[in-house]
């Protein structure tokens, strides 16, 4: 899923402190999955092979919903990411 280009549209203008408050609240969001997503992918299942299965499912599960969860707090105030130097965004197909 991909995010309209908010610098060309005039529709996704944001003030300086909508956009700061949309940038918190997707940190908050991305710390309660981060902190999720570290809680199933350390799940121990023992010796039962499948207890170390349903842990393996469960932790994949975890990361497909996780990101379907970020992607719904994002809204057209929140800025685009940034990346590191060096890095470009990926292109349009």
């Amino acid at each position: 899923m991909s995010q309209p280009d908010r610098q060309k549209d005039p529709a996704f203008a944001a003030t300086v402190p909508q956009a700061a408050d949309a940038k918190a609240r997707v940190r908050t969001a991305f710390d309660t999955e981060r902190k999720a997503l570290l809680l199933q992918t350390h799940a121990d299942g023992g010796k039962d092979p499948v207890a170390v299965t349903a842990v393996a499912a469960n932790a994949r599960l975890s990361m497909s919903s996780g990101a379907a969860y970020l992607l719904a707090r994002l809204d057209p105030a929140t800025p685009p990411p940034t990346l590191p130097i060096g890095m470009s965004a990926p292109q349009p197909r």
